[in-house]
């Protein structure tokens, strides 16, 4: 082949180096969903079935979710030990062996990624030495006296073989490629290859190019920020190795590529400085969960029911903190050990005080033997009233007695049982052959809805005391037949309600003509500073109810997450819609003062 003369020299872009950042993608797949048995089958499958380099990630996931969920299972078990009165440090965990199945697949998997690390470190190493060889043979290409064509067809194959060859360790890939492309200038320009031929080549590497930036243009619309940033590395690579192009166009080619890579390197920054925003975020959080901790630590709590409520916030917290991502690095842990401090303290306070319950322990287990041999002494009784009752006042009793070491407590607590299951499965037996005192009840109860129907009275508060006698003479007749049960009880308390409803109008209107009456007295013969002073009275019990009626409802809210705690609940209820009562008889005072 005959050269034209003519020296063509074509640079090739210098590669930026501020473009390319790399990160490992997180493993797409939620394995927080999966159970600890269903995550080891996961992780065996993952081993067995796939590229140990291309699992790091899920491998690392699998792990955290397995311990997420075994500490979790380890952590209840304990509270739930120490709540039944156990000692935390005699605690020991019964292991399913997951746990072991877990360690062992774990051993398995690091063997099999040391095996695929040393064998990529020489498969790397071996790329290296093969293409310090292609650099010597391009040297020696320069310097031989074969003709230009065949001293281009070799060259041409150096280039085939150079791309053919895989990826050599990352510390020496600029200096190799620096190397590289210094010696395809000077075979360029020591074997000035005709036009033609160097047109031809630059022509398809300025293709190869153009379909490099055509690509990494279609990924500003991949939705994946990471998937995006990482195809952009592969695609610095493959414009790398590709060769130089024309100088009127190299530029504006190069522009071109690098005006994407910025817009995606940005998306990429962003995408972690928002990460970052988040972690913050997940900080203040986590900081105002820790402050709760505090504030209920503050707190002396003087009982079981006291201490069960304050747990029932604890556990939420700790749940709410699981939903909460991490914080920045050089905070999470910081964050993470005041939150396990502060929790650990709180149980550590709780144990303190259930072990000083176990001083009446045996005064207990006493208490406890006693209301077994009194249960088992009426099991036989079938005075089915008065030894039901005696019963559930033991039940109570046994109640209040608490906890007590809890193997001897679970076994008085199967003989208590007995006893009173024996009595009530043969009362049950008995009833369930008794109808005839249902349809006495039945009679009685239809009795009273026709008094209350035909109920009247002129005067307001004895005809609330009255109703008030009929509900105790109600609530003291027994079961009617379950066929009426409904229908008697619906007509009973609609007719009931709306006579109370409807004295107790009356009894309000009364009493505040009585105070109407009150005040035109004191108008009369007293002051406007006595007025005033009823006034102010007013407005301070008003207030003080207001307070105590928020009190109260802000306490509901702790009843309804304790256990049996329905009496206590009805209770406060009571004590609201009383005081609610109250309110709106003072305003209407207040305003008949005002008038």
């Amino acid at each position: 082949m005959e050269t034209t003369g003519l020296d063509h020299t074509v640079q090739d872009e210098q590669f930026d180096s501020n473009v390319e950042i790399t990160t490992d993608a997180k493993a797409s797949v939620d394995y927080s969903l999966l159970s600890k048995e269903e995550l080891l089958v996961t992780l065996v499958n993952l081993i067995s079935e796939s590229e140990v380099s291309s699992i790091k990630d899920d491998v690392e996931s699998v792990k955290i979710a397995f311990y997420k969920k075994h500490k979790m299972e380890v952590d209840a078990a304990r509270k739930a030990y120490i709540i039944e009165g156990g000692n935390s440090e005699e605690y020991v965990h019964e292991s399913d062996g997951l746990e072991l199945k877990l360690k062992e697949q774990l051993a398995i998997y690091r063997e099999k990624r040391n095996v695929a690390t040393v064998e990529l470190e020489a498969v790397l190493n071996a790329n290296y030495k093969h293409k310090l060889e292609i650099i010597e043979k391009l040297k020696a290409l320069i310097d031989s006296e074969e003709s230009i064509g065949e001293t281009f067809s070799m060259f041409k194959a150096l280039q085939a073989e150079w791309k053919s060859v895989g990826s050599i360790p990352k510390n020496v890939v600029n200096d190799v490629w620096e190397t590289y492309h210094h010696c395809t200038e000077r075979f360029y320009n020591f074997v000035k290859i005709n036009n033609e031929l160097r047109d031809l080549d630059l022509k398809k590497n300025f293709e190869i190019k153009t379909e490099i930036c055509e690509k990494a243009e279609a990924l500003v619309l991949e939705p994946s920020v990471l998937v995006a940033f990482n195809s952009l590395q592969v695609f610095h690579d493959e414009w790398r190795e590709a060769g130089p192009v024309s100088a009127s166009v190299k530029d504006q080619l190069w522009e071109r590529f690098k005006a994407v890579s910025t817009i995606i390197n940005k998306r990429h920054q962003d995408y972690f400085e928002k990460m970052k925003e988040t972690q913050f975020a997940n900080l203040n959080m986590k900081s105002e969960l820790c402050d709760k901790i505090e504030l209920t630590l503050s707190s002396e709590y003087t009982n079981k029911l006291e201490w069960e409520e304050a747990t029932v916030t604890i556990i939420g917290l700790q749940k709410l903190w699981k939903t909460i991502g991490f914080a920045p690095k050089k905070e999470n842990a910081t964050i993470y050990e005041r939150f396990r401090n502060l929790c650990n303290l709180f149980f550590e306070k709780k144990q303190n005080f259930f072990t000083a319950l176990k001083e009446g322990n045996n005064e207990n287990i006493q208490a406890k033997r006693a209301i077994c041999i009194q249960a088992e002494a009426l099991k036989d009784s079938t005075d089915w009233q008065k030894t039901s009752n005696e019963l559930i006042r033991l039940q109570t009793e046994w109640k209040n007695l608490g906890y007590g070491p809890k193997r001897e407590s679970d076994l008085l607590w199967k003989r208590f049982r007995g006893a009173c299951d024996f009595f009530f499965e043969a009362k049950n037996v008995h009833f369930s052959t008794v109808d005839l005192e249902y349809v006495e009840n039945l009679v009685q109860k239809e009795a009273i809805i026709t008094e209350l129907k035909n109920f009247s009275s002129d005067n307001s508060s004895e005809a609330l005391n009255l109703l008030k006698d009929i509900q105790r003479r109600w609530s003291l007749i027994g079961y009617t037949p379950i066929k009426d049960k409904d229908r008697v009880q619906k007509e009973y308390k609609d007719i009931i309600n709306t006579l109370f409803a409807s004295f107790k109008s009356k009894h309000t209107e009364v009493k505040l003509e009585r105070f109407k009456d009150k005040v035109s007295h004191i108008r009369n013969g007293s002051s406007n500073h006595a007025v005033s002073s009823e006034k102010e009275k007013l407005q301070h019990k008003l207030k003080q109810l207001e307070t105590d009626i928020n009190l109260l409802e802000n306490n509901i809210g702790f009843f309804a997450k304790s256990k049996n705690a329905q009496s206590l609940i009805k209770d406060v209820e009571n004590k609201i819609e009383k005081a609610k009562e109250e309110v709106k008889m003072i305003k209407e005072k207040i305003k008949i003062i005002n008038a």
